[in-house]
């Protein structure tokens, strides 16, 4: 991906952040991840599309 390229203060800042978490949490140095948005998404979309089916629940 061209992230870097794109924004490269905010990929400087993203490493940052993730080597202090990394640091705080007591993960090995080499640790990293990614930041995404919408983390919550996957947790809530399923109960709520149950709950506005139509059909009852099995």
């Amino acid at each position: 991906m061209a992230v870097y390229e794109m924004e490269p203060v905010s990929t400087a800042m993203e490493h940052n952040v993730l080597r202090w978490m990394a640091g705080v949490l007591g993960l090995p140095a080499g640790s990293g991840g990614v930041l995404t948005s919408g983390g919550s998404a996957p947790l809530t979309c399923p109960p709520q599309a149950r709950r506005s089916s139509p059909t009852p629940s099995l």
